[in-house]
């Protein structure tokens, strides 16, 4: 099996470990602690809580591995930018059965944000079924039935039958070293 590389601790004050993910220059957080800063987010904002298998994409408006290391190390005041996935499965029926959203192209070029999300439609189905996974506005597609490319992902949704969607969707955590409670 591949060797993982050994998580980068980002100081104390932070109170998680990350490892760089290749050449989108984000960070896979891989260990949350149970003291620091993001612990201290997480018991105050109990349904934003940061976990391991997250993705920082992020900090301060850094958005390279390297540069988001660098803003961790200054400490102070810190603004990550967190994305959470979890999976959304509808099927299409039949052709005319409808998704209800629109998309654009996200910042990186390759991938689809969801610009609205409709009151009709599958996606909207399944927000009123699944209130705490809902769609909304600014979730990014990462994934159709394991398609990433944007033309896949099209001809995809297209078609009848099942549709296996990734989404993830932004957490903005601001966090400063003067804000630590007790």
């Amino acid at each position: 099996p591949p060797r993982r590389p050994p998580a980068v601790p980002t100081g104390p004050h932070l109170g998680l470990g990350a490892v760089p993910l290749g050449r989108r220059g984000r960070l896979r957080i891989v260990r949350v602690k149970d003291d620091g800063l993001v612990a201290d987010w997480n018991r105050a904002n109990p349904g934003q809580r940061v976990a391991a298998g997250e993705e920082i994409v992020s900090v301060n408006g850094a958005g390279d591995s390297a540069a988001m290391f660098a803003e961790i190390a200054k400490g102070g005041e810190l603004s990550l930018v967190i994305t959470t996935p979890f999976n959304v499965t509808v099927v299409r029926k039949t052709a005319a059965d409808i998704l209800g959203l629109d998309t654009v192209l996200a910042q990186d070029g390759f991938r689809l944000r969801v610009g609205k999300v409709k009151e009709t439609g599958l996606i909207a189905d399944w927000n009123r079924a699944n209130p705490g996974q809902s769609v909304a506005a600014g979730h990014v597609i990462v994934s159709v039935n394991g398609a990433t490319r944007e033309d896949a992902i099209n001809a995809i949704i297209g078609r009848e039958g099942e549709l296996r969607f990734v989404f993830t969707r932004p957490v903005t955590v601001n966090l400063s070293k003067t804000s630590r409670a007790g």
